[in-house]
């Protein structure tokens, strides 16, 4: 008989050992779902679909009124998940991340990324003007091009290629897209991205100045020596980049003005005292009831 229950007992043992273990087998399936569905990822989804299904659910949390510039905002996440599904590459991914948050309109929501390594960049800094794009600071082997007027970028009118880069910038309007988006410029993987990039990699510009064309070529380096324009008659350099709305026809006053620096300056020169000049044409704006202002 003892040799029986020894069986019996081994057999008994056995089979709560199964059970626990399939008992707690389902506790973690079900604490990973409840953690998925915590964050806010489903099942069956690839390592950016995840990223993304966190990145939107953190948006939600964070930022209540998220949907105020981007009312179809579920939509947009939606097809850009279902997109996310074939895809393997980081920097196309960081791409997508920077082209769903310009849709955003809102400046303060943004993609940025740490790279482990120092990147190679284009050698050039452009600034918007009326007339268009100019070269605001390039490396010295090309000196001979600062202040000129851009025509095309790999042979594409220069404007147009800015504009399809502003993809990749967040911001509430223009106006900051156009200041944000020398960045992007800078970067060979941005352009290869969108279509942008000629073949041998190198950038490509048509420049005018002083009624001259000319053709310039960058290549990409991790090497800085950049030539910006003098700056003259300012004491004490603080550059904030301008910041402008658009406003419907029925707002109450409209103003744009460009960077400006030195907030205190030199009394002597044009502009010296910015802040000053500022104050004092809003006291005058606010004395007259002025309902619109134009230029």
């Amino acid at each position: 008989m003892e040799p029986n229950r020894s069986i019996y007992v081994f057999v008994i043992l056995c089979t709560l050992a199964l059970t626990l273990l399939v008992t707690s087998g389902c506790a973690r399936i079900n604490n990973k779902a409840n953690l998925q569905a915590k964050e806010g990822t489903m099942p069956n989804s690839n390592i950016y679909q995840q990223d993304f299904d966190f990145f939107v659910s953190t948006l939600k949390d964070s930022h209540p009124n998220i949907k105020a510039n981007m009312p179809d905002y579920d939509k947009v996440a939606a097809e850009l998940r279902a997109e996310l599904a074939t895809e393997t590459d980081a920097a196309a991914f960081e791409a997508k991340l920077r082209q769903f948050s310009h849709k955003l309109g809102d400046g303060h929501t943004g993609v940025w990324s740490h790279q482990g390594k120092k990147q190679k960049l284009y050698p050039i800094s452009v600034g918007w003007f009326e007339q268009g794009w100019y070269v605001c600071g390039i490396d010295s082997l090309h000196a001979d091009a600062l202040g000129s007027r851009i025509i095309s970028i790999n042979g594409m009118d220069a404007d147009k290629l800015m504009t399809t880069l502003m993809s990749l910038v967040y911001g509430e309007n223009i106006y900051w897209f156009r200041v944000r988006v020398d960045r992007m410029l800078q970067l060979a993987g941005n352009l290869q991205l969108l279509g942008l990039a000629a073949e041998d990699n190198a950038l490509h510009l048509k420049l005018e100045k002083d009624g001259k064309q000319s053709n310039t070529s960058l290549q990409e380096t991790d090497k800085g020596g950049y030539v910006y324009p003098p700056r003259t008659g300012i004491t004490n350099y603080d550059p904030k980049p301008y910041w402008g709305k658009i406003l419907p026809e029925d707002s109450t006053f409209y103003l744009q003005f460009n960077e400006f620096g030195d907030a205190v300056g030199d009394k002597d020169k044009p502009f010296g005292d910015w802040i000053a000049f500022l104050d004092k044409s809003f006291a005058t704006i606010d004395s007259l009831k002025l309902k619109k202002l134009s230029d």
